[in-house]
């Protein structure tokens, strides 16, 4: 730490009186001698760094949520601008009354073509049963044998055919099944619902009736659990330097975060300049909320454990640093040689010691 003293220089100032000299009863006062007084610091070790300050602020990460699967009409905004939602809140919905009307229609298609399978797979077995009555008939009766064979023919005839039908009315009763279940499926992808804790920062201009194309964005939610700090200066901050913020008086590690170089590239060209972007290190105070300004800290060249004076100490003359060293009350000229430099201290590297006391103007 700048350890700071005052030291008091005594300069004696003689007042040659002739009325003194010769006469020091006469009464007359002389002046005190006059006091000199200038600020002094000791050399003394410590840790530096350059430090720029930046103004940002922290934000929360945008949720769009929009009807991805399906175009429709609107039936309803459930929330307004502002309002806090918790995941799986409902926001908005289509009109289903279509959709409603072609599951029902769906459903009953499905119970009509399995309670047909099941009247055809019945009526095909009572014809394969009298065909078989009749086969034993003949062969009872001592019929010939082309006739028997006719009749064994029909039989196999008869029992392909149930087979037939069996499968194809499967097929039917799968394929009613795939329809309702994806118009079932559909019928869920008409309500969106919030897909994190947060505030509603946007909506979209739309009024109940109003189509509504998949993939638009119909809500807007600020994730809560997702902040970040976001600096809009023109200012390039290096992706090296141990980047800090400061918000609500609590210092907190952030990591810029990169773009990808074609979206970059592509806001660029736009007219767009994107903001940097700074992730917390670690989970923030709860207290942490978006909206809030970030003193963004950026720490350049730091080094630990340097000799160091305030930087007022230093002075500068014909291409060299120098400082006025305190021997025995007296300012003694001394050349140094400087390091890291920061609004407050310098780094010296050559021309002092540790516990040195040097001369700080004013």
């Amino acid at each position: 730490m700048k350890a700071i003293r005052k030291i008091s220089v005594l300069a004696a100032v003689c007042l040659i009186l002739t009325s003194c000299t010769s006469d020091p009863d006469t009464g007359i006062t002389l002046a005190d001698p006059v006091e000199v007084k200038y600020d002094t610091a000791v050399a003394a070790r410590m840790d530096l760094a350059r430090r720029y300050q930046y103004e940002a602020y922290v934000k929360a990460e945008i949720e769009k949520v929009s009807f991805d699967n399906m175009s429709g009409i609107l039936d309803e905004i459930f929330v307004s601008l502002g309002d806090q939602v918790s995941k799986g809140d409902p926001l908005a919905a289509l009109d289903v009354s279509d959709l409603e009307e072609q599951i029902a229609m769906a459903a009953d298609e499905l119970e009509y073509k399995s309670r047909k399978l099941d009247y055809e797979l019945g009526q095909k077995q009572y014809d394969i049963e009298l065909a078989r009555i009749e086969l034993d008939a003949l062969i009872s009766s001592g019929a010939d044998g082309s006739e028997i064979a006719l009749a064994e023919l029909s039989v196999e005839k008869l029992v392909v055919e149930k087979e037939y039908i069996r499968k194809n009315g499967e097929l039917e009763i799968e394929m009613a099944k795939n329809r309702l279940e994806k118009l079932r499926q559909s019928l869920e992808g008409t309500v969106i619902s919030a897909p994190c804790d947060g505030e509603v920062v946007y909506i979209a201009p739309l009024s109940k009736g109003d189509r509504v194309a998949a993939h638009n964005p119909v809500v807007f939610v600020a994730n809560k659990s997702n902040i970040y700090v976001s600096f809009e200066g023109t200012e390039t901050i290096s992706d090296k330097a141990r980047t800090t913020a400061l918000i609500n008086g609590i210092e907190y590690e952030v990591q810029k975060q990169k773009y990808d170089q074609q979206e970059y590239l592509s806001l660029i060209l736009s007219g767009i300049r994107p903001p940097t972007i700074f992730k917390f290190v670690q989970t923030p105070s709860e207290d942490v909320q978006a909206g809030d300004f970030a003193a963004l800290m950026v720490y350049d060249s730091e080094k630990q454990d340097v000799l160091a004076v305030p930087t007022n100490a230093i002075f500068y003359n014909a291409g060299e640093y120098y400082v006025y060293r305190i021997e025995d009350g007296q300012k003694v000229y001394t050349g140094v040689k400087c390091g890291i430099r920061t609004d407050s201290f310098t780094e010296i590297t050559d021309g002092l010691q540790e516990g040195d006391v040097v001369f700080v103007k004013q």
